[in-house]
């Protein structure tokens, strides 16, 4: 059999084999059944390392689902390996705390640590994620169920049954559900007007304290609103640096009452993974639930915790002519330069990524713009192409001197010769605002 058809039948092998952490025996016994040698053991631990190192380049942009999948494919092909299975077990932490306090997230994150511990019990993070697991489901439970004495909760349970039969059930519940569960601090309780998902309550924030710091912050949209049976706070807008270029933002959510006394805190680390230039605007899109009653909130205000602005100094990079599809319209002009590109080789195929500055030089405002990026081989043909929408139809508008980063991947198969490809860039639809 060819060397690599055997390591591709024990791949196909592990990844059949049934839940759970798989001894050492079973694995040698799968090695020997295809007669894998010690080179063939090589090059595995070597694609497991290229699964890390792509869940590290999917994790410095931002994207924790796409370097979850990366070190699932590291733990499949490498089942025993304890810190694969502790670095999956950050990467569900992480999840859970950027996108919501999920079920199977945490379940996840509980489930590695616990293979982390089998395979090498000094590693004590695996046991403090575990410990994390378990409160925070304590907390999003209400805490332990208190041991009541057998004869009360017979006598109560019969009770119940006399107020059930005068119509009085609904009021016993809750009576019982507070005695046995008290409510803790900043744990979620139910909306005092019946749920309705169709009504979302806007906040505006009355104080952000960003221009202070050479920061300016653009607010679209402020506001509570229903989810899956419970509250959640949402924040959208831009956040820009006239003058400096911004590494790193964070800034404090403030939720305060109508006597003004804070009710909650929340910080949003803002990190485009890239130097944001003076003039660009980096998005902000928020989203946490709320462990408040919403009714409460009074006031919102936002202010910069720990900023890192840091001085720029422009670099020369490579202008790209912009061709035009639809009508070139008066008083919009503009320029693209190109500040990184990086090609890496993937496990099954190549990857690009690009990073594009793109500027409106002309006094119109721009409020929708499409780019379609094109790579063609020396006979004119379209052999790659991607679509790009730098100015969106529900994002704010592109002013006059502004520059925005453009960051966009794409992939293509090892039998394509990427070096032999030119590329342009076209305006495919533009609009302006009113």
């Amino acid at each position: 059999m060819a060397e690599e058809d055997k390591l591709k039948q024990y791949m196909d092998l592990l990844e059949n084999l049934p839940g759970g952490l798989p001894n050492e025996k079973m694995l040698r016994k799968l090695q020997n059944q295809c007669d894998l040698e010690p080179s063939d053991l090589k090059k595995l631990d070597m694609l497991v390392e290229r699964h890390n190192d792509r869940a590290d380049i999917y994790l410095h942009r931002d994207n924790v689902s796409g370097a979850i999948e990366e070190m699932e494919r590291a733990s499949q092909l490498s089942p025993r390996d304890a810190f694969v299975h502790l670095n999956l077990a950050k990467l569900y932490k992480n999840h859970y705390e950027n996108y919501g306090f999920i079920e199977r997230d945490r379940q996840r994150t509980k489930e590695e640590a616990e293979k982390t511990l089998i395979l090498d019990s000094s590693l004590t993070e695996a046991s403090e994620l575990i410990n994390e697991v378990d409160l925070l489901h304590k907390s999003l439970n209400g805490g332990l169920r208190q041991k009541r004495p057998v004869v009360p909760i017979a006598l109560l349970s019969i009770f119940l049954l006399i107020l059930l039969l005068f119509s009085m059930r609904n009021i016993l519940v809750d009576w019982v559900t507070e005695l046995i569960n008290p409510t803790e601090p900043f744990v979620y309780t139910a909306p005092p007007e019946p749920f309705n998902p169709h009504l979302p309550r806007e906040i505006p924030l009355e104080h952000y304290g960003v221009a202070e710091n050479s920061m300016e912050m653009t607010i679209q949209s402020s506001r509570v609103l229903p989810v899956n049976d419970h509250w959640g706070y949402e924040l959208q807008g831009g956040l820009t640096s006239p003058s400096l270029a911004i590494d790193r933002a964070d800034l404090e959510l403030r939720f305060l009452d109508d006597s003004r006394s804070l009710l909650y805190s929340e910080t949003l680390i803002l990190d485009g993974k890239a130097l944001i230039l003076p003039g660009e605007t980096l998005p902000v899109n928020h989203f946490f639930y709320i462990p408040f009653p919403p009714e409460k909130v009074e006031q919102i205000s936002l202010t910069p915790v720990d900023p890192i602005l840091v001085p720029y100094e422009k670099e020369k990079t490579d202008k790209m002519k912009i061709w035009w599809e639809v009508a070139k319209p008066e008083g919009v002009r503009l320029t693209l330069e190109e500040r990184e590109a990086t090609n890496l080789e993937g496990y099954d195929r190549n990857l690009h990524y690009f990073t594009y500055d793109i500027k409106q030089s002309g006094p119109k405002k721009i409020s929708y713009l499409e780019l379609t990026f094109r790579w063609k081989d020396l006979s004119e043909n379209t052999v790659k192409s991607q679509v790009i929408r730098p100015v969106s139809s529900d994002g704010p508008y592109m002013e006059q001197g502004e520059s925005r980063a453009i960051y966009f991947e794409t992939t293509t198969p090892f039998s394509l010769d990427w070096d032999s490809l030119f590329g342009d860039v076209t305006v495919t639809a533009l609009e302006l605002a009113p």
